[in-house]
């Protein structure tokens, strides 16, 4: 009766002490789930030498259609930049393009026009992407790196 009894609580120890699949929750293919998505920011070397004499040191990327959000960036190279979203709108938002743009005294100056292609995704949430922004030869897009949706 005493080895029943000591194996029940190893046993209900192990079960609370060392819970299966630790880690973050799985993202679910709810679109009103909130979700959050990396952005890399991948500057060439002349867009960077170009905003540095425009005296731009800070960047900011907003949706194109509904402003929703704004998330600011250092104008560098590898800058990385989180946005928390639900999961529908968000992914509409990458799909209908973002707004790079830049303060001045005046008021917000659009610097470029990114969109994500929407065979990329294929039903799925954006985890991380990466931000190509060169305006000066009209390649600005968003690569989609990993997905999440189980």
């Amino acid at each position: 009766m005493y080895a029943q009894k000591l194996f029940f609580y190893c046993l209900l120890f192990c079960s609370i002490a060392f819970p299966k699949g630790g880690g973050a929750d799985p993202v679910i293919c709810d679109p009103m789930q909130p979700i959050r998505a990396v952005v890399q920011v991948a500057i060439d070397d002349d867009v960077l030498a170009e905003l540095q004499d425009l005296g731009v040191n800070e960047l900011s990327i907003t949706p194109g259609t509904y402003n929703s959000w704004t998330e600011k960036f250092p104008a560098k190279n590898g800058a990385e930049v989180t946005i928390v979203d639900y999961g529908d709108p968000l992914t509409i938002d990458m799909q209908e393009g973002l707004l790079v743009t830049y303060k001045t005294c005046e008021n917000d100056i659009v610097y470029a026009f990114c969109q994500i292609p929407e065979q990329d995704l294929q039903g799925q949430y954006p985890e991380t992407v990466r931000l190509h922004l060169n305006p000066a030869f009209k390649r600005c897009c968003i690569e989609v790196l990993t997905t999440q949706c189980f």
